[in-house]
């Protein structure tokens, strides 16, 4: 936890014991007491549940000899991760996960203490806070609304967040490169020229089709041809990649259908020739940046 954090926890620490010395110096000491009650049972709670640790297991760490890269794909609905390694590296982030550890298991008696514990303070305050004075009550409430405010401000804090910066840190702050492109048609193309290491050496174990297939499943004719004519190129040798489909090839097809083709083409010729200008960029490990492939005009512009 971060040093604001701490100062933060401290604001409802010190409302709380303010109530409790004013309750004393009034002469209610019934209110005195629920407060320091609550005081006791909700720090010693927060004490055991936060000594727990969230630690990242990063699953098999040592694969068998041989074993070839094991580059994959991570798809969300609007992003894609490229994950290129060794299996030793790109296990933590396929097969790790995160496990929270505690002292006191597997029956965590301290948890059900606390439970106890923070259960007997509802009840004793709900029954006898009615009896204290009016400025005793006024001071109850008080606490309770700083000690509320707090408590949904730690719930307002994003989980994710926290497991990230875990990860990254287990991961040893791996090196990274975002690019920024058109629609999903050119994620698909450009993330098959980086898993196949280039244009000019495609892999006899890398399927493109397979990828296309995963990135876009859609089975009409347009997306069918698609997906052939780039394969066919992403498969082939060729020095310079031609998506241009002959007029015998667009037989058949309706007029905004034919539109639509080759506009799915250029979009996978523009992260073809995107890739070409950053390949030097993804092969080299050193590079930590976040680019953006070029469109139309095939000029790369740095966002960061």
């Amino acid at each position: 936890m971060s040093i604001h954090h701490a100062l933060l926890a401290a604001i409802p620490i010190t409302i709380n014991l303010a109530t409790c010395v004013l309750c004393a110096a009034s002469g209610d000491w019934l209110a005195f007491a629920l407060i320091l009650l609550g005081v006791i049972s909700g720090g010693t709670s927060c004490f055991v549940i936060g000594s727990a640790r969230l630690d990242f297991l990063a699953g098999v760490k040592e694969p068998s000899p041989g074993t070839p890269p094991a580059d994959g794909l991570l798809l969300m609905r609007n992003d894609v991760v490229i994950i290129r390694g060794a299996e030793k590296d790109i296990n933590p982030i396929t097969k790790g996960k995160f496990d929270l550890k505690m002292n006191g298991g597997p029956e965590y008696r301290r948890i059900g203490l606390c439970s106890l514990l923070l259960l007997a303070q509802f009840l004793l305050q709900l029954l006898f806070i009615p009896q204290a004075t009016t400025f005793g009550q006024i001071m109850f409430i008080s606490s309770v609304a700083a000690s509320w405010t707090y408590n949904s401000f730690l719930s307002s804090l994003e989980p994710e967040k926290i497991q990230l910066d875990i990860l990254w840190k287990a991961l040893d702050n791996p090196r990274l490169l975002k690019f920024g492109l058109k629609n999903r048609a050119a994620q698909a193309v450009f993330a098959c020229l980086v898993l196949a290491n280039g244009p000019q050496r495609p892999s006899v174990d890398f399927k493109p089709k397979k990828v296309l297939q995963r990135f876009i499943s859609n089975d009409t004719r347009v997306w069918n041809v698609w997906r052939d004519k780039v394969a066919e190129q992403l498969e082939s040798n060729e020095e310079e990649k031609s998506f241009n489909l002959s007029s015998r090839d667009l037989q058949g097809f309706a007029d905004h259908e034919r539109v639509l083709l080759e506009s799915l083409l250029r979009n996978a010729y523009d992260a073809y020739r995107g890739y070409q200008e950053c390949v030097y960029m993804i092969s080299d490990n050193s590079y930590i940046s976040e680019k953006q492939v070029p469109r139309s005009d095939f000029v790369v512009q740095s966002r960061v």
